[in-house]
């Protein structure tokens, strides 16, 4: 498997669809706690990976973190990578 990436904008926060799976499974409070204290330490938040429907693959502490603090957060502070699945692809267009 080859992945490619592409960062896009953070405003687009708002299209990431999350699946199921992520929201049966909610991450710890102590773990939204600790991320949440890094990010007002170091402004900082780690990144969102979604694939190109914009389904979430991994960084949901990153995403519920940036939904509930709002616009303040999302202006610049949130890195959301597109990931491809390159090999993938060619075989379907090969």
């Amino acid at each position: 498997m080859i992945l490619k990436t592409k960062r896009i904008l953070s405003k687009n926060i708002n299209k990431i669809k999350v699946p199921n799976e992520f929201v049966e499974n909610p991450p710890k409070p102590e773990k939204l706690i600790v991320k949440t204290k890094k990010f007002f330490e170091t402004g900082e938040l780690e990144k969102i990976y979604v694939d190109e429907r914009f389904f979430l693959i991994d960084g949901y502490c990153s995403y519920l973190i940036a939904t509930t603090l709002g616009k303040v957060i999302t202006k610049k502070k949130v890195k959301i990578i597109i990931v491809r699945d390159v090999e993938e692809e060619s075989e379907n267009n090969g």
